[in-house]
């Protein structure tokens, strides 16, 4: 067996027991930023969701000519960014809406489109320029499939809505099959965002207040909740989970309300991660954390001090990661 695989059921093996210890240190890294073209100015117009062993970047941004519109994007890892807009989700009257989530080794990115024809939100997946559409088996007309996180082995993960409710219904596919147990009583909305190579789920719920919370959610279904010490009423996202039990994601401090983002090791320390630079001038201004690979390269966004710019991406190498694991 791969010793990068033995290394990762090891630390699978042991993050049930050790997360909860829970320190927070600043976390040192190496920031390589990057625009995508063509970001709204504005907040919340970009979002740097993933990247893949093999150095390619997922997300999506708000277009500046159409700013109720979405696109997806691929980044590779010589920096070429392809623009992902499903033909399927494409409207004459209202522009692109497409969102580019996961993305494994293979630079399939996962996400979801709005169907203009149907008017329904659809999943998706795309590679070497093609879409494929998903929409999980045997749900009603008019219901909504959301896919977030794929691994390398092909499961995903994501949310699924049915009329005339539509109460957020958390899955991760496992080769075909729906598993649907995401056992978090205190939840009022689950949502699982990526999915390793050992079947482990990380993703946020939120409580009866709306304040949210990190999980990992194990392969036999037992969940650890994750809240970064000391943070805000807004809480705490988990975005990514590698395959050696490295969690990472964003919160919101309690004095002024800043982004950050996070990296938590299998030992339990909370790393926070800030781009320097990043604004801390205004509430909710600061650093977004995304998903980290298995090499210690995190992913994210962050807000400029000064507005009239777009939100730009980061890929950060951290300094503090055993990369021994990996070689």
């Amino acid at each position: 067996m791969n010793s990068r695989y033995v290394w990762a059921l090891v630390a699978a093996f042991l993050c049930l027991p050790i997360y909860a210890a829970g320190q927070v240190v600043q976390g040192k890294a190496t920031f390589q930023t990057f625009s995508v073209p063509g970001t709204a100015v504005g907040l919340y117009n970009l979002s740097v969701q993933q990247i893949s062993d093999t150095g390619f970047v997922s997300g999506t941004f708000t277009i500046s000519s159409s700013p109720f519109s979405a696109e997806g994007f691929l980044r590779s890892p010589n920096g070429k960014t392809t623009i992902l807009n499903d033909p399927k989700g494409n409207s004459p009257v209202f522009g692109p809406y497409t969102y580019g989530v996961g993305v494994n080794a293979f630079a399939t990115v996962s996400g979801f489109y709005w169907d203009f024809t149907n008017l329904i939100f659809s999943g998706m997946f795309y590679q070497n320029g093609n879409f494929h559409t998903y929409n999980v088996p045997g749900l009603p007309t008019g219901s909504f499939t959301y896919i977030y996180g794929l691994n390398d082995l092909g499961a995903f993960c994501g949310f699924y809505q049915v009329p005339p409710g539509y109460t957020i219904v958390p899955y991760v596919n496992f080769a075909g099959k729906i598993d649907t147990n995401f056992n978090l009583p205190a939840s009022v909305e689950t949502l699982p965002y990526t999915v390793n190579d050992l079947g482990q789920v990380a993703g946020s719920w939120f409580d009866s207040s709306g304040t949210e919370h990190g999980f990992v959610r194990n392969p036999g279904g037992k969940i650890i909740e994750i809240d970064v010490p000391g943070a805000g009423s807004s809480g705490t996202s988990a975005e990514g989970i590698n395959n050696f039990g490295w969690v990472s994601g964003h919160f919101f401090d309690a004095p002024n309300n800043y982004e950050h983002g996070f990296v938590l090791s299998p030992q339990g320390v909370f790393y926070q991660i800030d781009v320097p630079g990043a604004a801390t001038n205004f509430p909710q201004g600061g650093t977004s954390g995304g998903a980290l690979n298995d090499e210690g390269v995190l992913v994210g966004h962050f807000d400029p001090a000064d507005l009239s710019q777009p939100e730009q991406a980061y890929i950060a190498t951290l300094k503090f990661y055993p990369r021994y694991f990996t070689h």
